[in-house]
């Protein structure tokens, strides 16, 4: 390649880099403002929620939005916090697939509310991350289908969250926490940056994929059908298993799930992740191996991991969980289902961590 054509290369390539640096400091300028308005629309739970327009959201294929919703759940000593005078805990918690940041509020609010009436409680700082698509959720992985979620958490709402919320709070005091799709999200973040948290908790997480996705084509061959990304745009509340398979295509392996690279987003890609002409019905190979390369029962992050998993959970069975063990988790077995003992869950969690 001639120099001057390197050098052009070299020279769009640090452009693009620095106009991705801005975009991240506008948007977290946005989130910050956003977050610190959030404060005066805190309720009887001291909770809120907040919205920006997200640019990290805006480009996916989807046709969401572009906005980031948060919940934000604030401690009695939340002035304190501000003021840099208590050595507060900020938690990045991301909820599980269909769950919005508004339904913390239901089931786990009255859970940091309770910890925080402790006499000698600190105080924790909560930012919940909806991470919602049109489809059920963008399994916090950067995307060019569902969205840059891990940019999103990573680049701007810890950053804002620490300027508008928690001042001050080192990585030392920083936890990640989820449910579900959220705890597969919490593990690989903690994985990907582990210098950003002192420890991480996930609750039923979706860890190893490849047996979910199995057990995802299981239950459509059962049902018979593969209804097309159309039918699943048109039911967002239908088609459970199905959006769970694409959703997961669309973050994990987007070139094999791409929606359409003609413009015609109807376009099936279900076809694409299941081999039908096997009975049983199989993963198609390539989206497999995708799966397995997001594995964290083999890659789990280097941080204090608790993992929790309800001994009657037939989505994500306790046994599947088993490796993370061996891998120097603290894995604990309850007696709910896939949500059923989450209030618990995160109660322990937070008992244990945030101190």
């Amino acid at each position: 390649m001639p120099r001057r054509a390197l050098a052009v290369l070299v020279l769009l390539a640090g452009t693009s880099v620095a106009q991705a640096r801005e975009a991240a400091r506008d948007e977290r300028a946005l989130a910050t403002r956003a977050l610190s308005t959030s404060r005066t629309a805190i309720d009887a739970h001291r909770f809120a929620l907040a919205q920006w327009p997200s640019a990290k959201l805006e480009a996916d294929r989807l046709g969401d939005p572009g906005v980031a919703h948060v919940g934000v759940q604030l401690p009695r000593r939340e002035a304190e916090c501000l003021a840099q005078k208590a050595k507060c805990w900020l938690v990045l918690y991301l909820p599980g697939f269909d769950s919005s940041a508004a339904s913390f509020e239901h089931g786990l609010s009255a859970v940091a509310e309770s910890l925080d009436q402790r006499a000698d409680a600190a105080p924790i700082v909560i930012v919940v991350l909806d991470g919602r698509t049109r489809l059920g959720g963008g399994w916090y992985l950067d995307s060019p289908i569902s969205g840059a979620w891990e940019s999103l958490a990573m680049d701007v709402l810890l950053p804002a969250a620490r300027d508008a919320l928690a001042p001050g709070t080192p990585s030392s005091r920083t936890l990640v926490m989820g449910h579900s799709m959220g705890g597969f999200g919490a593990l690989h973040l903690a994985a990907a940056h582990p210098a950003e948290f002192r420890a991480v908790a996930a609750f039923n997480p979706a860890a190893d994929l490849a047996p979910l996705g199995k057990q995802l084509v299981a239950k459509l061959e059962a049902g018979g059908s593969l209804p097309d990304r159309a039918a699943l745009r048109a039911d967002p509340t239908g088609h459970f298993y199905a959006r769970l398979l694409v959703t997961l295509a669309d973050a994990i392996e987007p070139a094999l799930a791409n929606p359409s690279r003609s413009g015609d987003r109807s376009h099936n890609p279900i076809s694409r992740l299941i081999d039908t002409t096997k009975h049983p019905w199989r993963l198609a190979p390539d989206f497999a191996a995708a799966l397995a390369r997001f594995d964290p029962t083999q890659h789990p992050p280097w941080t204090r991991t608790m993992v929790f998993a309800g001994v009657k959970d037939v989505l994500i069975p306790p046994a599947e969980l088993q490796p993370l063990r061996s891998k120097n988790a603290e894995l604990v077995v309850t007696p709910g289902d896939h949500l059923s003992h989450l209030a618990p869950d995160f109660a322990r969690a937070l008992e244990k961590l945030a101190q």
